[in-house]
Parts: structure tokens; C-alpha cells; sequence
């Protein structure tokens, strides 16, 4: 299995996060002519894996993770999180 460079990783997520957060913008990036190089891909590729995870129910796992790694970056910072306000009342 072939090993992905770094900058493609980093665009794969790029890509990901702004098709889950702000699709628009995404798109009219992707329009623009670029160089032809691996973090473009990734971004490229980015964008159809979260419209795959959006299909599948995926992006629920991913939020809950996401949630916790940011409890540990920010522990002293307030995260709101719809579950666990349920639990506490």
C-alpha cells in the first residue's frame, strides 16, 4: 500500500472540513486552475470522502471525536455538546 505525502494528508482534511463546513467556498476553490501538485489532491479528494461519510452516518462518529480531541487541546475551554447537556438534566 502506497504511503500519502504529508501535504496530501493535509489537504485531504482541508478538503473534508470545508465541504463539512462550508461547501461554497470549497467549490469556487476547486474551480481555480492549479498546479498540479498533492495537496490539491487531497483536497480534491477531501471533498467527495465527507459527502461518503454524510451518506453512511459517519460524520456523527467524527464529531464525537472531534469533540473529545478538543476537550484535551482546550481543557480549560467550554465545549458544547448536545449529549451530555441530556444527560445532566
Amino acid at each position: 500500500m502506497e504511503e500519502l505525502s504529508k501535504d496530501y494528508l493535509k489537504g485531504f482534511n482541508h478538503g473534508y472540513d470545508l465541504q463539512k463546513h462550508d461547501h461554497e467556498v470549497l467549490d469556487e476553490i476547486l474551480k481555480i486552475p492549479q498546479v498540479d501538485n498533492e495537496y490539491f489532491e487531497g483536497l480534491k479528494d477531501g471533498k467527495p470522502e465527507y459527502e461518503k461519510a454524510q451518506t453512511k452516518g459517519i460524520d456523527k462518529n467524527i464529531n464525537t471525536w472531534e469533540k473529545e480531541r478538543l476537550r484535551t487541546l482546550y481543557p480549560n475551554k467550554p465545549i458544547k455538546d448536545k449529549d451530555r447537556d441530556k444527560e445532566a438534566e
